[in-house]
């Protein structure tokens, strides 16, 4: 379906503007110790890139956007607004602190009190397509839904009152699964699969099982996810991965790879090499 998908600008990761959330981000002592725990002292910056900030940054726009895009409203102007919400709760939204106030700082989220809520501005012009008729229509049926189990009279079943509050954790409840199911993939993901050569970078949701089924084998490691992109890292400069012989994600993780050898991944194979003559090896009667 249309709803299940938000569009991405292929230069969002270059983009000024995430650069700049992103700089944000990395001055946070709380963004820095849910980024690295334990790592949350000025000099944890010198410990991430700014590439791989850029990506964590982009993921967690990703998120974002496409909870706004399911439960937003879509203006008239192309703004989105976020009803019964403040800047402050993107982060829970986002799932990393002090991404509310980044978005704030590069002018991507503001708080309104006409309407009240939060408007992301332009959301549909710029950063997503418009919502079709079809999902207006269910999206106006979820708000109305929403005010009518406030008002409307309390049912009783069986001679026994349904209390507002029973009846407000099931709609919750209906609310956080609906959420579940349309939660993009992880931030930690998301780096490794931007990390993974671009010939063979395919099937992404097969690679993120393979990613979660790789990161439950390296349990024992301290830190799985640093030794995957560590490996992924040595791995890109090797002739294998810009060779048309390059694994895709997916077996890479499977098959475990990443644990080869480097000198494992050097190719010399004849079929790479142009046709001579000379490597022919007649018989002379």
């Amino acid at each position: 379906m249309a709803g299940d998908w938000i569009k991405m600008r292929g230069g969002l990761f270059s983009s000024p503007k995430l650069i700049a959330m992103s700089h944000r981000l990395s001055k946070s002592p709380q963004f820095r110790e849910w980024l690295i725990p334990g790592g949350g002292s000025q000099t944890n910056g010198q410990q991430v890139s700014d590439h791989a900030l850029r990506c964590v940054t982009g993921a967690l726009l990703t998120v974002t956007w496409s909870w706004s895009r399911a439960f937003g409203e879509e203006l008239q102007n192309g703004d989105c607004l976020l009803c019964h919400v403040a800047v402050k709760d993107i982060d829970g939204i986002a799932g990393a602190p002090g991404v509310g106030e980044a978005m704030a700082h590069v002018g991507w989220a503001f708080d309104s009190d006409k309407p009240p809520g939060v408007i992301l501005p332009k959301f549909f012009l710029e950063y997503n397509v418009p919502l079709s008729n079809a999902e207006k229509q269910r999206a106006y049926r979820e708000r109305e839904k929403r005010k009518a189990s406030v008002t409307k009279p309390l049912p009783t079943r069986s001679n026994k009152t349904v209390t507002r509050v029973e009846e407000n954790r099931v709609e919750k409840k209906k609310e956080e699964t609906y959420i579940k199911k349309r939660a993009p993939y992880e931030a930690r993901f998301e780096i490794f699969w931007q990390a993974f050569p671009k010939v063979r970078r395919q099937g992404k949701e097969a690679a993120a099982t393979a990613y979660k089924r790789a990161i439950d084998r390296l349990h024992l490691h301290p830190d799985p996810h640093a030794y995957l992109l560590e490996r992924l890292a040595l791995f890109a400069e090797s002739d294998t991965a810009k060779s048309k012989y390059c694994w895709g994600p997916t077996p890479w993780l499977n098959q475990g790879h990443y644990d080869d050898d480097p000198a494992a991944w050097a190719r010399d194979d004849p079929e790479d090499k142009p046709f001579d003559v000379a490597d022919l090896h007649l018989d002379e009667d």
